[in-house]
């Protein structure tokens, strides 16, 4: 029970500390890629399940030459690392329940974070256009 304690600290540590990218137009459609191994978690849209997936892909650039990817982390991906605020109208109705998240707005070239007192309140902030949070403060 205290191994798994200590794990969940590190993770929480871990997704507090992370960057969020965007692939640059340069980016996309590359011819070849290098061979370097550079661990980067590429995240979008899965046909299969009509919902988001993340996948670990050996470098920046084997990402981004995914059309599919629309967010990048460093490192590998973890289940639930990211969650993507769905898309269509906000609601101004959200419940009053307390579990920190971190919502991430994007400022080119990469992502401000906000912290939020629970997803429904990120995904639904009026004032910013949320596209991903995460678990934990920001």
């Amino acid at each position: 029970m205290k191994i798994l304690a200590i794990v969940v600290v590190i993770c929480l540590i871990f997704l507090a500390n992370s960057q969020i990218y965007n692939c640059t137009p340069q980016e996309r459609n590359v011819p070849s890629c290098p061979r370097l191994y550079r661990p980067m978690c590429g995240c979008g849209p899965d046909n299969y399940t009509r919902g988001y997936a993340c996948r670990t892909y050996d470098n920046r650039c084997f990402a981004c030459n995914n059309s599919q990817v629309i967010a990048l982390m460093q490192g590998y991906c973890a289940a639930s690392r990211i969650n993507i605020c769905p898309p269509g109208p906000k609601s101004p109705y959200c419940p009053m329940y307390y579990h920190a998240v971190c919502g991430f707005v994007y400022n080119p070239p990469s992502y401000r974070k906000y912290p939020y007192s629970n997803e429904c309140f990120a995904c639904n902030d009026m004032n910013k256009n949320v596209s991903f949070w995460t678990d934990g403060t920001c």
